[in-house]
């Protein structure tokens, strides 16, 4: 499922390799900082329902991830 060139496709396989990464405990944060991180994203206006709309990530798994920031710069 593509859209031309929009990058969708990579999109879906980024978002598809982080749930992963979360899931296996692959460069997870401490319970701590995804508490933390979660709570920012939950009071953010651009969260929906588990999902950024800045990014599109689920911040579920992006929480969790050491690498990962918010697209806002929040956390």
């Amino acid at each position: 499922m593509t859209c031309g060139s929009c990058g969708k496709k990579r999109a879906m396989l980024g978002g598809a390799i982080k749930l992963a990464q979360s899931e296996l405990g692959l460069g997870v944060t401490d319970r701590e900082t995804t508490a933390r991180r979660r709570a920012i994203c939950e009071g953010c206006p651009e969260w929906n329902h588990g999902r950024c709309n800045t990014c599109g990530c689920y911040t579920f798994a992006k929480t969790r991830l050491t690498k990962e920031s918010c697209p806002l710069g929040k956390w």
